[in-house]
């Protein structure tokens, strides 16, 4: 930009003529602005300085200095002297004004992307309307094909016109506010490429920093997903409540890093209080009396109920008021408690981390899934004591029941006596009746339907009693399918089996996983055991003998209780057992 100055500057020095004081003192003046504008970076700014150089050197006192764009905001107008009404009506023109700019020879048209600055003379304007009143000099100039300068100005202090000299500065001065135009426009080119690299580096800062925190935290995920899997892996495997309840504790405390914890379970169905802790300090509870351990109980009970939480749930015990109970241990510093049913629930009391932190919001959230699933597991426990329990009931009967069965042989004694005597009395009978005359026919049908009414009412009154009328002649069989397609959806693991005969045969052999359901405990087990399963799921039915049709009946009964997808093993067991399909003890 310089070197072009220069150069116009001496073209100036050249082509003027007149006055040497006059021109010596246009020529510093061009020199200062050139500098003055060269400093400058803003569009507006140079325009306006632009302006000020332009009246003060050539004495005008009026002028105004535009740069009109494709877009509104590129317009900009700087102006001195006119009245402010003048102005704002070329601020509404701005984007006419290149329309309205012509050469004799036409409208003007640019090949290059600049032009140097032309004087315009009043024949040179279309509509001279659009410039103040009292316009006496007009220059133009493009810094690109796009974007068009006017410099406008009045009448000068002195009663005189512009002379050669002073255009030829205008002109000269003109050029250099272009050269500063383009400058100017470089440099906030670069202005705004450095800002956008800044702000770039800063959003390239941002995406690292939030990439670590989620590597962080999609880590600190992992570890806790694996925590959660091998606390599922470690549970599924146990049977006993007590030994559940170790491993449980055990595996919170180590996955939290923490310095120990306790566990309190309190079922008041069988009427028993689980204790267990780890840790120096956590050992209060074994220390407490009777009575001070069921008060205990009742308040968690009482506080299990004030917060709603309902059977397989768990919550975060955040009063501190319900972690420091007495009789607790001081040490703890967190707490959960969990209910399995309406009459066992527990609590979990646990210490304060080695880090010295509390726990975050992703380890409280650990800490809850490894709750629920301990209680899902802890309620299986619950179930395999309580069937211990049976087993030792059952022992029991059976016991009761040898001795019932040493009665019985007893009575068969006494009853083969009575059959023998019986056997007296009939053949005394017998002989009777042959020195009788024959008897009547109407004896005979008396003494068979007496006898079929008698069969009848034991029948109805059997539980284990026979229909007289099968059930399934009174409906349409079921859809079959074949065994080899059973053992697909078998593998898929998509179906159930049913096995449909009565549980003695089902105990002997049976197809693996299947579930035993018989047309006489039929409503008992299905409560136990499909009522939740999905009516759209298919359900595969088998078992039947020579006598009576246990699968049909129990599909019949599934179909009534709206599961629309049941199929009948083609075969049953038989054709399942000769493929060597998987069975079941």
């Amino acid at each position: 930009m310089e070197a072009e100055a220069q150069t116009q500057v001496r073209k100036a020095e050249h082509t003027a003529s007149g006055d040497p004081r006059k021109r010596a003192f246009l020529m510093k003046a061009l020199r200062d602005a050139l500098g003055e504008m060269s400093g400058i970076e803003e569009t507006g700014g140079l325009l306006k300085s632009f302006l000020l150089m332009a009246m003060g050197d050539t004495g005008a006192v009026q002028g105004f200095a535009i740069v009109t764009g494709p877009r509104a905001e590129e317009c900009k107008l700087a102006h001195q002297g006119w009245e402010l009404s003048e102005m704002e009506r070329l601020r509404e023109h701005l984007p006419l004004i290149p329309n309205h700019l012509t050469q004799t020879s036409g409208r003007l048209e640019y090949e290059s992307t600049a032009v140097g600055p032309q004087l315009i003379t009043s024949r040179g304007i279309e509509d001279p309307s659009l410039f103040p009143a009292g316009t006496r000099v007009l220059i133009q100039w493009r810094t690109d094909p796009e974007h068009l300068g006017l410099l406008g100005l009045g009448a000068k202090i002195v009663e005189e016109g512009y002379d050669e000299e002073d255009i030829e500065f205008l002109l000269t001065l003109t050029g250099g506010l272009a050269l500063s135009l383009r400058n100017a426009t470089s440099l906030q080119l670069i202005h705004s490429l450095d800002a956008n690299l800044h702000k770039r580096d800063l959003e390239t800062a941002e995406l690292i920093r939030q990439s670590e925190a989620r590597q962080k935290e999609l880590d600190s995920r992992i570890f806790h997903l694996n925590a959660l899997y091998e606390a599922i892996r470690e549970l599924k495997d146990l049977r006993g409540t007590e030994g559940m309840i170790k491993t449980f504790l055990l595996m919170v405390i180590g996955n939290l890093s923490l310095d120990g914890g306790y566990v309190l379970l309190v079922d008041q169905g069988r009427k028993a209080i689980n204790m267990l802790y780890r840790g120096a300090g956590y050992d209060t509870l074994n220390r407490m009396p009777g009575d001070a351990l069921e008060g205990l109980a009742e308040r968690f009970f009482k506080a299990a109920k004030d917060k709603g939480i309902k059977p397989m749930s768990a919550s975060l015990a955040a009063e501190r008021t319900l972690i420091e109970q007495p009789g607790l241990s001081d040490e703890a510093r967190t707490g959960v408690l969990f209910a399995i049913d309406e009459t066992c629930i527990g609590f979990l009391g646990l210490g304060q981390r080695m880090t010295g932190t509390g726990l975050g919001q992703a380890e409280q959230d650990l800490l809850l899934a490894i709750t629920h699933n301990f209680l899902v597991f802890l309620k299986n426990a619950k179930l395999f004591d309580s069937i211990k329990e049976l087993k030792l009931d059952v022992d029991k009967g059976n016991i009761e029941l040898g001795k019932a069965a040493e009665e019985l042989s007893g009575t068969r004694v006494r009853l083969e006596k009575i059959e023998r005597a019986k056997a007296q009395i009939k053949s005394v009978i017998h002989r009777e009746m042959e020195r009788s005359k024959r008897v009547a026919l109407t004896d005979f049908a008396l003494i068979l339907g007496f006898a079929l009414a008698l069969g009848i009412l034991f029948n109805l009154a059997n539980p284990a009693g026979i229909d007289l009328i099968p059930l399934t002649w009174s409906h349409n069989p079921s859809p079959a399918i074949d065994v080899h397609w059973a053992r697909l959806k078998y593998d898929r693991g998509s179906t159930i089996f049913v096995d449909a005969r009565p549980a003695e045969f089902f105990n002997e052999r049976h197809i693996k996983g299947a579930i035993n359901l018989s047309p006489n405990l039929f409503d008992f087990v299905y409560r136990m055991k499909l009522s939740n399963v999905d009516p759209k799921d298919e359900i595969v039915v088998y078992g039947r003998n020579i006598s009576r049709l246990y699968d049909e009946e129990v599909a019949f009964k599934l179909t009534s209780r709206g599961h629309g997808n049941i199929r009948i093993l083609l075969g049953g067991l038989p054709a399942w057992k000769e493929r060597g399909y998987p069975l079941g003890p």
